[in-house]
Parts: C-alpha cells; structure tokens; sequence
C-alpha cells in the first residue's frame, strides 16, 4: 500500500499496467501472492484495451482479479488477450 494525502491507497497490478503504457517501457507487476514479473508496453496496452471494451461490470472484475491473483492467473488472462486482438 502506499499512502497518498494521508489516505491509505492500494496499488493494484492494472495501476501499474496503466503507468507502464503511460511512460512507455518495461514494468514489473506485484501480484497478491508476492511475486513479480516484468511486462513490456505492447502487452500492458494490449490489457487495458481488452478490459476497457468489455461492457458488463462482472466480466470487468473477474479480469481486474485475474491479473491481480498470480502470474498463472495473470498469463490466462494475456493469452485470452492476444486471441481476441489477433
């Protein structure tokens, strides 16, 4: 958690996705079980346009905790990814 004006703030791996296509490079990802794992800026975009086109709110969630969880969880959800975009 980081704090941010004397309120608690929880960074979330799709955060750290959007920062990693804002500064355009490599990023790392901290799952909730701890580990990590470098991403590169094609494939955090890729995310964020899949998760900002799907249109039901539970499908939306399910995705945010998916990548969240683990790198198991996280690589499901690029793999789900690049099949919709190809």
């Amino acid at each position: 958690m980081i704090r941010y004006k004397d309120k608690l703030e929880e960074k979330n791996v799709i955060s750290e996705i959007e920062a990693i296509v804002k500064d355009h490079s490599m990023g790392v990802l901290k799952f909730d079980d701890g580990k990590q794992m470098e991403v590169d800026v094609q494939t955090a975009n890729m995310l964020l346009t899949v998760l900002k086109a799907l249109k039901d709110p539970k499908m939306k969630d399910k995705f945010e905790k998916m990548v969240n969880k683990d790198k198991s969880s996280f690589m499901k959800v690029v793999d789900f990814g690049w099949s919709m975009v190809k």
